[in-house]
């Protein structure tokens, strides 16, 4: 019997609740199909490497993971036994750079005596002597996964190196060698050794594959502090060019080579981070879309340089700005905002000087506790809406201190949402109602062509259309009508209020054609349509075309099924409006 058929796992916890479903899946790991066993694990890791929390059935899953491993009829035992290392550490990538390392206090705090982690490393500690009979075994893979778990166990570091050094020398797979090279590189971290680096620096030197020598690199990163050579940056560059060999012989972040130096370099040298972002910032230019893996590379350069679990830097340094900027200016697919920037492309440019600043970049002095003077006012907005500041208040310092359509255009920006803001009142109707007309006019059709220029900016915020023309419609005379080309930024989205003054402005035919297209967009894009149709429902009147009844009934085909009352009243307001024109 396997040791996971022992366990009564059904009073143990994984991610997401009880660990009840977790023996279906080692019974899998044994399948004869190989995507049933690929499921399998996928599926084990999941439930058990949250990279954020070791759970109560991490302890026995290691332990059934090393049995299932040491069995020789199992299949794919490397990859298991890769998979029970991915359980101890939950598969955080943090631990590659650092290993089990009880010096370090974020270690000491996560592997405490009790803590569920503690119990999952003790498990392990236990599988130490037949993890060194692993590291013989006649299978590659298993060898070096065997390698990779004795790399994170400190208590057995004396004799795992004594083992392991050993091991380099028979090894005959180079991948293998190189997954050996980490493991021992890792160790060494943890008891000197006079003799690893020294080993490390003579696999880099030999006549060894270039991807082995890169690999011997980036292990010599935990033991030796001296800065990279011009030739270990070539190596460093190899590896990064690389991408991927065989996990299975070098399981070390899923055999991505690449990530393993990127870590490294990151981790154990001063400039080997921006090294590595500038290289990976010229493989994206390169590529010019080309590479199926551009935005991936433009990602891990933006995290070399910019942690997103770290605190954000108070200013961009040279190098953080230099690789912001490039990958900006490349408009690459990234997520920006975890890595301390703004979102948005425009607010980015402007944040990082690749364009002229915007309203919200200005430095106004509001003489607000808390608020730091020299702050732009996209942080001002940004502190002052986390501390629930009164947005009246505030609005009425920024109406002092700037001119009319100077603060029309910071309450345009602010209601955008540029750098993340977020405006919770209806303050920019206030702020067109304040200012002089012809100021409020001046603004509404500079800011109507802006938007106009970049649907982009005001996808998420609809009803800012409706806002930069209601100047436009409130200064036309008696008999005068809105142009054309501002129907496009018109909408029944936002308030009531503002969506009846603006398209009560329009003939008739136009309302049409402002109310049908908002319906198939929002048709099209498929969510949030029970809103759409309660927006849409007291404007119907301004517009009792056959038209528009037809395209409100099929949004009331969509929404019925998930919301029947909003169908409902939809439909009666259909029935009051009679037959139609």
């Amino acid at each position: 019997m396997a040791y996971w058929e022992t366990v009564d796992w059904s009073k143990l916890k994984r991610k997401d609740g009880a660990a009840q479903n977790l023996p279906h899946h080692f019974g899998a790991l044994t399948a004869t199909q190989p995507d049933v066993r690929a499921q399998a694990r996928g599926e084990l890791r999941r439930f058990l490497c949250s990279a954020a929390d070791w759970f109560s059935a991490n302890a026995p899953a290691v332990t059934s993971l090393v049995d299932l491993a040491a069995a020789p009829a199992t299949p794919d035992r490397g990859q298991v036994l890769a998979l029970a290392v991915d359980v101890l550490t939950v598969g955080h990538p943090w631990f590659l750079s650092r290993g089990l390392d009880f010096r370090e206090a974020r270690v000491q705090s996560l592997f405490a005596e009790g803590t569920e982690a503690r119990r999952a490393l003790e498990a392990m500690e236990a599988e130490v002597p037949r993890l060194m009979g692993l590291v013989e075994d006649a299978d590659a893979s298993v060898r070096a996964a065997a390698a990779m778990a004795l790399a994170f166990i400190a208590a057995a570091a004396g004799a795992s190196r004594a083992l392991l050094l050993g091991r380099l020398e028979r090894e005959p797979v180079s991948l293998v060698r190189g997954s050996v090279a980490v493991a021992l590189g890792m160790l060494g971290r943890y008891e000197p050794s006079s003799e690893i680096a020294p080993r490390l620096r003579a696999l880099m030197a030999g006549d060894e594959p270039e991807i082995l020598r890169g690999v011997a690199f980036a292990a010599r990163l935990y033991v030796d502090p001296a800065p990279p050579s011009a030739v270990e940056l070539e190596l460093a560059s190899a590896l990064i060019r690389t991408t991927r060999v065989d996990e299975a012989l070098l399981p070390w972040m899923y055999g991505r080579v690449d990530h393993l130096v990127e870590q490294q370099l990151k981790a154990h040298t001063e400039e080997g981070a921006l090294f590595a972002a500038r290289l990976l910032v010229a493989m994206v230019r390169e590529a010019e879309g080309a590479d199926p893996m551009r935005n991936e590379r433009a990602q891990d350069a933006l995290g070399l340089v910019l942690d997103p679990h770290a605190d954000p830097p108070a200013v961009l340094s040279d190098g953080q700005a230099e690789v912001a900027r490039e990958l900006t200016r490349l408009d690459v697919d990234v997520l920006f905002a975890p890595h301390h920037l703004p979102g948005r492309r425009r607010d980015r440019r402007r944040f990082l000087g690749l364009d002229a600043p915007g309203p919200l970049d200005r430095v106004v002095p509001l003489d607000i506790p808390g608020v730091d003077p020299a702050w732009p006012l996209w942080e001002t907005l940004r502190f002052l809406g986390s501390q629930r500041f009164d947005e009246r208040v505030l609005a009425a310092r920024l109406r002092e201190a700037l001119s009319p359509e100077d603060y029309l255009w910071v309450c345009g920006e602010w209601k955008l949402g540029s750098y993340g803001v977020r405006m919770r009142s209806d303050l920019l109707r206030r702020a067109i109602e304040a200012v002089p007309a012809d100021a409020a006019l001046r603004w509404g059709r500079a800011f109507a062509d802006m938007l106009l220029k970049d649907r982009s900016l005001w996808k998420n915020q609809q009803m800012v259309g409706n806002y930069a023309v209601l100047p436009l419609i409130r200064g036309l005379d008696p008999g005068q009508v809105l142009e054309e080309r501002y129907d496009d930024l018109l909408t029944f989205a936002g308030p009531a209020w503002l969506a009846r003054e603006v398209l009560s402005a329009l003939p008739l035919a136009r309302r049409e054609n402002v109310l049908c297209e908002k319906i198939e967009r929002d048709l099209a894009a498929g969510s949030a349509l029970e809103i759409s149709l309660r927006l849409l429902v007291p404007l119907l009147d301004l517009a009792p075309t056959a038209r528009v009844r037809a395209a409100t009934l099929r949004l009331i085909a969509r929404v019925e099924p998930e919301d029947e009352d909003v169908a409902q009243e939809a439909r009666e307001a259909l029935a009051g409006l009679g037959p139609g024109q």
